[in-house]
C-alpha cells in the first residue's frame, strides 16, 4: 500500500489549455485504458481543479460492467483536487485552495433545485457517468460544485467526503433516532460509512453489519459493529432492527431486509443495483403485514437549507469524529487502472480503493 500524500504545496502551473494528462478512459463496456487526452477547456464559471485522490464507486463497477451514459468517458466522481485555474475574476482566491468536488451537475432551474434539494433535479448531468469525471490529471468543474475544505483535511480523506454523505443521508432518510437498532447489508464504502456515523457520531450501541466477506466483517467488528457472516450463518430469523439499511447492489439484500426489519421499521435504500429484481409473493406480503416502509436514498443533500449533509461530513472530519483514513485499503496509480479495477471486484478484503494523482 502506498502512503497518501498531501501535495499541498505543489506550485504547477498550466500556461496554456490544450496540454495533454492522462485520464481513465471507458470506450465500452469492460474497454477501460489509461490515454492521453486534451486538459479540458474552461468555460465561465468553471474550475480547472488538479486531481489528487480519487475512489472507484459502486458506481464506476456498474459503469465498467454495462457502459455509461457516454462513451468514450473519463471515470471517476470521488474525488479531491486543488484549483489551479478559474474562469471567473471573482473566483481568483480559489486558486491553489484544497477542494471537496460535488459531482452531480444540477440545473440550477427546477423546482427541486430551487428548494435546495439539487440531488433530485431532473436535468442533472453526473461527473463521470454522463461527462468526463476526475480519474485524471485534471478535471473541470462548474465553481458552484467546489466546497473549499480545512487544511487539517488530508486530500485522500476529502475524497470519502461523497460516500460519507450518502451513508448519512441514507440515515437520515430513514428518519434514525438515537436509540433504534440498525442492521446493515453490505459493508462496502455506503455501508460502512454509515456505520461509522451510527457509532462514532451518533453514539449507536445496536449496531450490526452484514456481509460475505470476512475481512470486511473483521474492519467492522473493530469499528464496534456487530457483525453477520452471510455465508456461515444459518437461522436469519433471530435477526431484526428498527432501521435497515441496503449498502450493497445484491438482489437477494431485499428479501433479507424484508425479512429482518421490525413491524412499523424503515428500510432505507442507498445501493443501486444493475440485475433484474425479484421479490416472491410471501416476501413482499410480509411488507404489509409489518407495516414497514422502503425508502430510497439518492446521493446527499448540500444546500444549506433542508440540510447540508456535505457541509455536515466535512465538520465532522474536520473535528476528527469521522476518521476516513480508517476505511481507505488500497493506493494505485492512474496507469494501474486494470489492476485497481480488478481488485475493487474481486478482493474480498477491497474496501476503499483509491487512485494517488499528481
Amino acid at each position: 500500500k502506498a502512503p497518501s500524500r498531501g501535495l499541498r504545496n505543489n506550485k504547477v502551473k498550466i500556461s496554456k489549455y490544450g496540454v495533454h494528462m492522462k485520464a481513465i478512459r471507458l470506450n465500452s463496456p469492460e474497454n477501460l485504458v489509461v490515454e492521453d487526452v486534451p486538459i479540458p477547456e474552461l468555460t465561465d464559471g468553471w474550475a480547472l481543479v488538479e486531481m489528487h485522490h480519487g475512489v472507484i464507486c459502486g458506481s464506476d463497477k456498474r459503469w465498467y460492467k454495462i457502459g455509461a451514459h457516454k462513451m468514450p468517458l473519463t471515470l471517476g466522481h470521488e474525488l479531491s483536487g486543488i484549483v489551479r485555474e478559474v474562469k471567473d475574476e471573482t473566483a481568483k482566491d480559489l486558486i491553489g485552495k484544497p477542494v471537496s468536488i460535488i459531482p452531480l451537475l444540477a440545473c440550477g432551474k427546477c423546482g427541486y433545485c430551487r428548494s435546495g434539494l439539487y440531488n433530485l433535479c431532473g436535468s442533472y448531468k453526473y461527473l463521470g457517468s454522463s461527462t468526463d469525471g476526475g480519474f485524471a490529471d485534471y478535471v473541470a468543474v462548474p465553481l458552484a460544485n467546489l466546497i473549499p475544505v480545512p487544511e487539517t483535511i488530508e486530500l485522500d480523506e476529502v475524497a470519502l467526503i461523497d460516500p460519507f454523505s450518502v451513508g448519512l443521508h441514507a440515515l437520515r432518510m430513514a428518519n434514525y433516532r438515537s436509540g433504534q437498532s440498525v442492521i446493515i447489508l453490505g459493508a462496502g464504502a455506503v455501508g460502512m460509512t454509515a456505520a461509522t456515523y451510527l457509532i462514532d457520531v451518533f453514539g449507536g450501541l445496536n449496531v450490526t453489519v452484514a456481509d460475505v466477506a470476512p475481512g470486511k466483517l473483521e474492519l467492522a467488528q473493530k469499528m464496534g459493529a456487530k457483525t453477520i457472516d452471510l455465508n456461515s450463518v444459518g437461522d436469519l430469523s433471530k435477526y431484526s432492527a428498527d432501521v435497515i439499511v441496503i449498502a450493497t447492489a445484491a438482489p437477494s439484500a431485499i428479501s433479507l431486509a424484508f425479512q429482518m426489519v421490525e413491524k412499523r421499521g424503515v428500510i432505507s435504500v442507498p445501493g443501486i443495483t444493475y440485475q433484474p429484481l425479484e421479490i416472491p409473493a410471501k416476501t413482499w406480503e410480509l411488507l404489509l403485514r409489518k407495516e414497514a416502509r422502503v425508502v430510497g436514498s439518492w446521493n446527499y443533500v448540500w444546500s444549506k437549507w433542508p440540510e447540508d449533509e456535505w457541509g455536515t461530513t466535512i465538520a465532522y472530519m474536520a473535528s476528527q469524529k469521522i476518521k476516513p483514513k480508517n476505511l481507505i485499503t488500497h493506493h494505485f496509480k492512474l496507469d494501474k487502472a486494470v489492476e485497481a479495477f480488478n481488485v475493487a471486484f474481486n478482493d474480498p478484503c477491497a474496501l476503499v480503493v483509491m487512485f494517488d494523482m499528481n
